[in-house]
């Protein structure tokens, strides 16, 4: 039997410095978190090309709250563009701006206080082969959309056979938007009456493949080869 291992995928945006801002006191609530009920999931980030002339704009585009002529925008546009991802946020706003080089991405969190993710932010972990891509892309969309609900997601890729790969997503406060999963082969029998959130199967699909990493503590990034 496969032992489970925990691996971690971090977005490529989340390393660097969150926007200071003042005491949550002088600021109204959020307002500004995806409802439940209006959740959508993407197939993929939208992410927009950005130049000096346009940081600003664009960050305030995704948070309105903060202003072009806050610091830390006069920071980032001082060594634009910087080598290092750079977090922008705001006491008020449930979203985050991610910018890595020249590009940007505006990142929301669900009322439920989880990340909303595109659906690729899973291709890197648990992939399912012989699955048409139509069907794998909904099966993430499942993932992510369990994700933003309630931060973690336990699912099984059943195999015709009735063996199962039983995997475990779930996002940790630190790194805020860190993506971990874990994983383990269980014979029919071992695993059907494990609390699972979704089943997901299909006659076509003959294994999985795994993303390799070197351990839990490894930060990845999964999108950067579509978008540095």
């Amino acid at each position: 039997m496969r032992c489970k291992r925990p691996f971690m995928i971090v977005l490529v945006f989340c390393f660097g410095v969150t926007g200071a801002a003042l005491a949550q006191q002088t600021y109204t609530p959020v307002s500004d978190y995806v409802s439940l009920s209006g959740l959508r999931v993407a197939s993929r980030f939208a992410t927009v090309e950005l130049t000096r002339d346009t940081l600003a704009i664009e960050a305030n585009r995704c948070i309105p709250a903060l202003g072009a002529k806050s610091q830390n925008i006069q920071e980032a546009l001082s060594g634009f563009p910087n080598r290092n991802s750079i977090v922008f946020g705001h006491v008020n706003s449930a979203k985050k701006f991610l910018v890595r080089q020249t590009t940007g991405m505006c990142l929301a969190k669900s009322s439920a206080g989880h990340p909303v993710f595109a659906t690729e932010a899973f291709i890197d972990t648990v992939n399912p082969v012989g699955v048409p891509p139509d069907v794998v892309d909904e099966w993430y969309r499942q993932i992510a959309l369990l994700i933003a609900t309630k931060g973690a997601a336990k699912v099984a890729y059943t195999f015709p056979n009735g063996n199962a790969f039983v995997v475990s997503y779930w996002v940790d406060s630190s790194p805020e938007f860190g993506l971990y999963y874990s994983n383990q082969f269980r014979k029919t029998g071992n695993w059907e009456y494990e609390a699972l959130d979704t089943r997901l199967s299909h006659s076509s699909m003959r294994s999985v493949s795994e993303t390799q990493r070197s351990g839990a503590s490894q930060k990845e990034d999964p999108i950067s080869h579509r978008y540095k």
